[in-house]
C-alpha cells in the first residue's frame, strides 16, 4: 500500500511540474509578443542557499539596460539552469527583453528562450 501511495504521489508531483512549466511557457509567449529586445550589461552574479538545512543553491543574475526613453533599470532574476549561468559573465553585455509598457518588466533573453524550451518540451 504504502509503495501505491508513493507511485501516486509522484505522478501528481510530475503532472502539477509540467502544468506550471507550461504556465510559464504561456506567460513567456505572452509577454514576447510585445516584448522589445536591447542589449544590457551583467554586473554580477550571485549564489545564494536558498535551504540552509539542504543547502540548496540558488543563482542569481543582476544586470542593467536602458530602454529606449534612456531610463535605465537595474535588474535581478534567478537563473534556475545551472549551465546556463555559468555561461554568463559579469561586466559583459546581456541580450534583455522587456515589456514596451512595462520596461521594469524585463528577463534575459538567454533565459526566456530556455524557458520556453522547457515549456515546448512539456508540450510534446
Amino acid at each position: 500500500m504504502t509503495k501505491k501511495l508513493l507511485i501516486i504521489i509522484l505522478v501528481i508531483a510530475v503532472a502539477v511540474a509540467m502544468a506550471v512549466t507550461l504556465s510559464q511557457g504561456e506567460q513567456y509567449e505572452a509577454f514576447m509578443k510585445t516584448a522589445y529586445k536591447t542589449s544590457g550589461r551583467i554586473d554580477r552574479k550571485e549564489e545564494r542557499i536558498a535551504d540552509p538545512k539542504t543547502k540548496r543553491t540558488e543563482y542569481w543574475l543582476h544586470y542593467t539596460f536602458t530602454d529606449r526613453n534612456g531610463q535605465t533599470y537595474y535588474k535581478q532574476d534567478r537563473v534556475e539552469f545551472p549551465d546556463l549561468w555559468l555561461g554568463f559573465r559579469e561586466s559583459y553585455p546581456v541580450d534583455v527583453y522587456y515589456n514596451l509598457a512595462r520596461p521594469a518588466e524585463s528577463y534575459p533573453a538567454a533565459l526566456v528562450a530556455r524557458r520556453m524550451g522547457q515549456a515546448g518540451a512539456a508540450r510534446q
